[in-house]
């Protein structure tokens, strides 16, 4: 299929290689080491963000190089900005899958000219290499923010936790937490029952990841057995859209711990043996279930501001109802006296008025009684 293809092939086997050797010491990258090294990878000079596959090789490489740095650039972009790629560094290489190509068509009978985009019957993939900021001499110091403390990596996964769309049900008789697909909910045994706060969310947000393969949501296939090689993706896509949550959240609560740890490890040894693009596979969709569940936390935190605001609306609009109560009232008490006035200036001009005064002031007042 072409030079390019061939590369990118490669450079998967060659990574999931590396992930295998951690795996047959027990260990599980996604675990591990992901407290510097798990912040989106980013491009300081276009500001793109990478998605995917390519965030997951990025994020491996500064684990294996023990980067602590998120920017990356390309060699030419380095160039041009007056920096220096340092001799004798390895850059990391990147996919570039194009799934549709532009074409000008011309009308047959205007002759109007129209630029469309076609969908390619077998996409073509292109890849560029991209080096760390640590490889790079001449570029600026990392401006580092603090990281949240640790009740407040907590309380902000509690929120998302709370935000998720499908129910998430703790049940103090539950022994094993997991997603229903038959259902559509989350079970997790009571919260008291795990041994931290942080396992509690860890778990539930890596549940919350399987329920984004809902038919309503990604459309995922969640009918595979334990030990099949369908089971062992949708746990990876859970797991690394744990991990992505987690980085753009700017928590690191951890991942869930599986009872049958060995089991699961197999497993995922196993399926990458066979087809090492699963991890890539995974990736992808571990990117677009991270972004789902994301976007309905930004959309359940709009939706509590909106409610706060109608809250604190409330009493003053009762405030400038009582006031418009009130004038309603003074308006109206105003329009009957100046009424009792214009009837008393009418009365005081007809001649029965003018008798009865007179008549008036011709009665001797009665002394007054002693008791």
């Amino acid at each position: 299929m072409g030079k390019a293809y061939d590369k990118v092939m490669e450079s998967r086997k060659e990574l999931t290689k590396q992930l295998l050797a951690e795996m047959e010491h027990g260990k599980l990258v996604w675990v591990q080491g992901w407290d510097n090294t798990g912040k989106r990878p980013y491009n300081p000079v276009t500001d793109a963000v990478y998605k995917g596959g390519n965030r997951f090789r990025l994020m491996l490489a500064s684990y294996f190089q023990h980067y602590s740095d998120n920017r990356w650039v390309t060699f030419a972009q380095a160039k041009e900005k007056g920096w220096t790629v340092k001799k004798g560094e390895k850059g990391m290489l990147c996919e570039k899958w194009i799934f549709e190509e532009k074409k000008i068509i011309t009308d047959p009978i205007t002759g109007e000219k129209e630029t469309v985009y076609e969908e390619l019957e077998h996409p073509k993939v292109n890849y560029f290499i991209l080096f760390n900021a640590a490889q790079i001499e001449g570029m600026p110091e990392l401006e580092k923010k603090a990281p949240l403390l640790r009740d407040e990596q907590l309380k902000l996964a509690d929120q998302f936790v709370c935000s998720s769309i499908c129910p998430v049900i703790e049940n103090a008789h539950e022994t094993q937490a997991y997603y229903s697909p038959v259902y559509d909910e989350v079970h997790l045994p009571e919260r008291d029952s795990f041994s931290s706060a942080t396992e509690f969310l860890a778990t539930a947000i890596h549940e919350m990841g399987h329920s984004t393969g809902h038919p309503s949501r990604l459309n995922r296939d969640q009918k595979n057995i334990f030990g099949s090689k369908g089971y062992a993706k949708e746990e990876l896509v859970a797991e690394l859209s744990s991990v992505f949550v987690q980085a753009d959240l700017g928590i690191n609560i951890g991942a869930k711990q599986f009872s049958n740890h060995a089991a699961y490890l197999q497993s995922w040894m196993d399926a990458l043996k066979e087809n090492p693009n699963i991890l890539f596979q995974a990736s992808a969709d571990a990117a677009k279930a991270s972004d789902f569940l994301l976007e309905q936390y930004q959309h359940s935190l709009l939706m509590e501001q909106k409610k706060e605001k109608k809250e604190e609306t409330l009493p003053r609009m009762k405030d400038r109802v009582d006031e418009n109560e009130l004038k309603d009232k003074i308006s109206i008490s105003a329009k009957i006296i100046r009424k009792d006035v214009e009837v008393r200036e009418k009365a005081s001009k007809s001649v029965g008025w003018r008798r009865f005064k007179q008549r008036e002031k011709e009665i001797e007042p009665e002394e007054e009684l002693e008791l």
